[in-house]
């Protein structure tokens, strides 16, 4: 998780965020076309190893090529 996906949420008990679903969909999430061949599969690889270090930092070099940096423009839905 990016480290500014916690500002989205407020910290419940035992430390899990809470989000809702209005501030969700500003979270900019990239069409998958936006991955390249080696992100794709750095990320399935994260997946499998339950590796969030990984996962965040492909995301966040998606999210820079795309220009949304850390906190950059989102999803509308």
């Amino acid at each position: 998780m990016g480290r500014w996906v916690g500002t989205y949420g407020v910290r419940m008990r035992g430390g899990t965020l809470r989000f809702q679903a209005q501030y969700l969909r500003t979270v900019p999430v990239p069409p998958p076309s936006a991955l390249s061949l080696e992100e794709t599969r750095q990320l399935r690889m994260a997946f499998r190893e339950r590796d969030r270090v990984l996962a965040s930092e492909v995301v966040e070099a998606v999210l820079r090529r795309r220009g949304q940096g850390e906190r950059g423009g989102g999803r509308r839905g």
